[in-house]
């Protein structure tokens, strides 16, 4: 009887600890897949003081950038006006609980707002909000730096037993464990953001400006990276005026950094001038292999060049390891056909079935504009005369709308929906780099879930990476 009644004695005080341990694992899970820091706190403070027996209402502050000051975190059951008020308060030495608690950097135990020389600005606003005892603890973190405050507030004058001082230690650690995370993790979106947008502005800057018209001939010519982390690269495409026509090239140096790039550039210089002299194809590739010979480099490179005797109505082309061109005359490197859902071969199948349906009416910056769900923007220089067929869009005009992000995110997204053959096209694109992946989540977790759930019900999908941002795309079979 003894050990029964010892047993359920301590029931409701296990029931709890598994509670607030099963919360904390799952606020530092949310943190480490990318998920975002204001939420994933309040859930934590909710079940706080789920378990609470006493009326606690639970706060956490985060200092700006300056340190100076404390901005709302999440406070789920504090009064709104009462959070307004004090966000953005300048941390000082007599700045009620957690703003003293910031500048001393140890723990702040008010036991009675209404009496306490540490409030007398801010008891009135406190009293008002039904507040009447406020414990605070500072959050420091691993570089000495103040994180926040997490603060307990009481709606009658309370001193904390042993029992809440060591809830309070463990509950600080975690928290400050996720806001550092997530601080590091938001850094280093920052900072891959810059990376990627220096590499693919020095990538472009090697690209030459194709014009929309060469006599009688129609360009269209676009470059984007066609997997996610890919900064920079060896693809190239170049349009060069002779005096019969024009010669194409696209060609793909091995490779994806910045030696890639360079040396995609010194062969784009050679194969120019060489082309430019009048020399047909064969004598351009052999001009640019003996160049690349001569550089000693272990990078391989693929070529493709296509005169276009536009009087003749007559197009030569000379290839060096390259993918082939399409009878649309498309130019191209295998990021347009090879991805990690399919191979090279079915790739360019979709590609020929695409441009079989191209009618004369389109050019083909518009089948660019409309291009197929089937294929990731890539490397590529499509061109078209009069008696070429012409590529169309393969699809329904995309509806485009604006949104705010539900929880995940307050930045704007762009949801884009295009009617396929047998199918629809759903992308949605927002301003972050930040990659998302899927993740299981706890059974009572409101989030986490979304990617599981495109993957079971779409056919495929993907996430395309853009310099501004990213786009996560599915097709919907019908």
């Amino acid at each position: 009887m003894g050990d029964d009644a010892q047993h359920d004695a301590r029931s409701p005080c296990r029931g709890r600890d598994a509670q607030l341990l099963t919360a904390q694992l799952d606020l530092l899970a949310g943190v480490v897949a990318g998920h975002s820091l204001a939420p994933a706190l309040e859930s934590l403070l909710r079940v706080v003081e789920r378990v609470s027996t006493d009326g606690l209402l639970a706060s956490i502050l985060l200092t700006d950038q300056s340190g100076k000051r404390l901005l709302h975190g999440a406070a789920p059951s504090l009064p709104a006006d009462y959070n307004a008020a004090i966000d953005g308060i300048e941390i000082g030495p007599t700045v009620g609980s957690c703003g003293t608690a910031a500048y001393r950097r140890s723990q702040v135990i008010v036991e009675d707002i209404e009496h306490d020389p540490l409030w007398a600005d801010f008891k009135d606003l406190a009293l008002k909000a039904g507040l009447r005892a406020c414990w605070s603890t500072p959050m420091i973190g691993l570089g000495g730096r103040v994180l926040g405050t997490f603060a307990m507030y009481y709606p009658e004058p309370s001193r904390p037993a042993r029992s809440d001082l060591s809830l309070i230690d463990v509950l600080v650690r975690t928290v400050a464990m996720a806001i550092e995370r997530s601080r590091l993790d938001e850094q280093r979106e920052r900072e891959l953001a810059k990376e990627r947008a220096l590499g693919l502005t020095f990538q472009r800057s090697l690209l030459p400006e194709i014009p929309g018209h060469i006599g009688p001939v129609t360009l269209a010519a676009r470059y984007r990276t066609g997997d996610p982390g890919v900064h920079v690269g060896g693809d190239w495409f170049d349009a060069i005026e002779v005096d019969d026509g024009m010669m194409l090239v696209v060609g793909d140096v091995q490779g994806h950094d910045v030696e890639a790039a360079a040396l995609m550039g010194q062969l784009r210089t050679v194969v120019r001038a060489t082309a430019s002299e009048g020399h047909p194809p064969a004598a351009v590739l052999a001009r640019a292999a003996g160049y690349l010979e001569l550089l000693g480099s272990d990078l391989l490179a693929t070529v493709l060049v296509v005169r276009l005797d536009v009087a003749g109505q007559l197009a030569t082309n000379a290839c060096a390891g390259h993918l082939p061109p399409d009878a649309v005359l498309l130019l191209y490197t295998d990021g347009l056909v090879e991805t990690r859902t399919w191979d090279i071969d079915e790739g360019v199948h979709r590609l020929g079935s695409l441009l079989r349906r191209c009618p004369r009416t389109r050019g083909p910056a518009e089948c660019w504009t409309r291009r197929s769900s089937f294929f990731l923007p890539a490397t590529g220089v499509m061109t078209s005369l009069s008696s070429p067929r012409r590529c169309r869009r393969a699809g329904a005009r995309p509806i485009e709308s604006r949104a705010n992000a539900v929880r995940q995110s307050d930045r704007p997204v762009r949801v884009t929906l295009e009617s396929m053959e047998n199918g629809l096209l759903v992308e949605v694109f927002d301003s972050s780099h930040r990659m998302p992946s899927l993740s299981d989540s706890a059974p009572e977790s409101t989030d986490g879930r979304g990617l599981r759930l495109v993957d079971s019900v779409c056919e495929t999908w993907g996430i395309r990476e853009e310099l501004d941002g990213k786009t996560v795309w599915a097709r919907v079979a019908s």
